[in-house]
Parts: C-alpha cells; sequence; structure tokens
C-alpha cells in the first residue's frame, strides 16, 4: 500500500464558511423527530428483542 500524506492534502482544502447548520436545519429536525418519537421507540424495542 502506498503511503499518503495527510498533511500536504490537508492543506489542498480550502477553508468554507459552511458549517452543519448550512447543510441541515436541526430546528426542524428535531420538530419532525419529536412527532414520531413513540414510533421511534417502539422500532428500537423491536430491533433491540430481535438482536438478543
Amino acid at each position: 500500500m502506498k503511503n499518503r500524506d495527510f498533511d500536504k492534502w490537508l492543506s489542498t482544502m480550502n477553508d468554507s464558511i459552511a458549517t452543519w447548520k448550512y447543510y441541515t436545519d436541526f430546528e426542524k429536525v428535531y420538530k419532525n423527530a419529536e412527532k414520531i418519537k413513540t414510533e421511534i421507540y417502539i422500532l428500537n424495542s423491536l430491533i433491540n428483542n430481535v438482536l438478543c
């Protein structure tokens, strides 16, 4: 396997003003997740029962 210089690769990246908030509207995510919280808990419970 070829050795790669991570620092050299990283130095080619440009700074960005974009944060995760730029890509994702977390308030909307939390609001929508809150609507189906019970269903998510039930699904997680079923998955855990199958895997255990």
